[in-house]
């Protein structure tokens, strides 16, 4: 291996650690460490030094999330452990995070590398929680988070040589800032739960009660319900192509959800109201409240799921047959495949 203008010998039997290291940032990406590594030694890339990890994963859409990969990393670069794995989003028990929060993989990406440019013109590295595909919105800047060159338009990879500079040579730090108003609300209580625990140790409000993983999943699924159409399957993967509508889905999300329990209620209303607004008086609770009953349900065993479902039994009254609906789907469900 080459690093710089000499070659490094690798000794046998023992992991590759690179020659010149530097110290780990606090909010930190595991990727943005890596990449600043390999701008420290010259490297052209920084597939080099995922081809001599030790175990794990070696794509960079898989590193942050895989424990053994985290390992690696942090024995390569001479890393605190502790450190490698608050820059991952694993921890070594499998439990998956973001800066210290528990948060469902499925809203994370680090296929390409997401960033703010002002925040990058103020301090040159990588944020985690840019990962967040699902809340693309800068709260410092009020801006759009951004995952592709403005010049080249090509998605921003990990495989080039310095951390400021798209493969095609132009400055991420000069690239457009898009200001935005949309999903401010929502971005700013993410930023604030990710950052701030209440001060008593207890929650300040049911949404901060459920957490951050169960909030965002809540809000994503309502968002959707509330514009009408259907959750994509892979919300990171829609998320970094379509900045702007998750944005405005998690938004309408946000504003149904971010007073519970009075405004859970109010948009299982709002949803209701509207389908029979424009489809009859008479349409069922089924058709109006789609697969949210059983969304509830399958996460009852979660760590904020019995809460969620408190609220949601709390309310059945009001919302007449929701509660029969979700139960009854189920014991469809069963007897569907029993008569297969």
């Amino acid at each position: 291996m080459i690093v710089g203008d000499h070659p490094v010998t690798e000794p046998k039997g023992n992991p590759f650690r690179v020659p010149s290291v530097v110290p780990p940032i606090a909010g930190e990406s595991l990727l943005g460490i890596l990449l600043r590594h390999v701008e420290r030694n010259s490297l052209w890339s920084v597939k080099p030094l995922i081809d001599r990890m030790s175990a794990g994963a070696r794509t960079t859409d898989k590193i942050p999330f895989d424990t053994k990969a985290v390992s690696a990393v942090a024995d390569m670069l001479s890393l605190n452990a502790a450190d490698a794995f608050a820059a991952a989003h694993v921890e070594p028990e499998g439990s998956y995070h973001l800066v210290g929060k528990r948060v469902s993989t499925r809203f994370l990406a680090t296929t390409h590398m997401s960033f703010c440019p002002a925040c990058l013109e103020e301090a040159a590295f990588h944020r985690a929680v840019w990962n967040l595909s699902v809340v693309p919105l800068c709260v410092r800047h009020r801006c759009l988070i951004r995952s592709s060159c403005p010049r080249c338009e090509a998605p921003v990879g990990w495989f080039r040589a310095r951390l400021l500079e798209c493969p095609c040579g132009h400055d991420l730090r000069s690239a457009p800032h898009v200001t935005v108003d949309t999903g401010l609300g929502l971005a700013r209580h993410v930023d604030r739960s990710l950052r701030l625990a209440s001060p008593d140790g207890t929650a300040l409000t049911v949404a901060d009660e459920i957490g951050i993983e169960g909030f965002l999943d809540m809000v994503y699924v309502i968002g959707w319900r509330m514009v009408g159409k259907a959750a994509p399957r892979q919300p990171s993967r829609f998320a970094l192509r379509n900045p702007r509508e998750i944005l405005a889905v998690m938004d309408e999300g946000w504003a149904a959800c971010n007073d519970l329990p009075g405004s859970f209620v109010s948009a299982l209303t709002i949803i209701r109201d509207h389908v029979r607004a424009t489809r009859g008086p008479q349409e069922n609770v089924r058709d109006a409240f789609g697969s949210i009953g059983n969304w509830i349900n399958e996460r009852y065993h979660g760590p904020w799921g019995k809460l969620l479902h408190q609220i949601y039994d709390d309310h059945a009254v009001v919302l007449a047959g929701l509660e029969r609906q979700s139960f009854g789907a189920r014991r469809y469900k069963r007897r569907s495949r029993v008569g297969r």
